[in-house]
């Protein structure tokens, strides 16, 4: 049951991450108030989702009787770069 939380927890971190990013990337084309509030939110969501699934881990890992993984849960990817120009010589 405890593996069966762990595996929702990293599930909706990767749906979250989503709209994470899709959030970040529709305000990369059109900035808001609104959008960045809401990214501001996404962000603050996942890092207390991310918490649970380290405690889950935590918690899984003594019961299996092993050291926690070392999962990598941030999917979060870079921003692409911005003004970049060519010069040719």
């Amino acid at each position: 049951e405890l593996r069966q939380k762990e595996n929702d927890q990293y599930a909706k971190i990767i749906d979250l991450t989503n709209e994470y990013v899709s959030a970040r990337d529709d305000y990369s084309r059109n900035p808001t108030p609104g959008l960045n509030n809401k990214i501001v939110q996404l962000k603050s969501r996942l890092d207390v989702m991310k918490d649970a699934f380290m405690v889950l881990e935590d918690n899984l890992a003594r019961l299996e009787g092993r050291q926690p993984r070392k999962i990598n849960i941030d999917f979060v990817a870079p921003s692409p770069p911005t003004h970049l120009s060519v010069s040719v010589h």
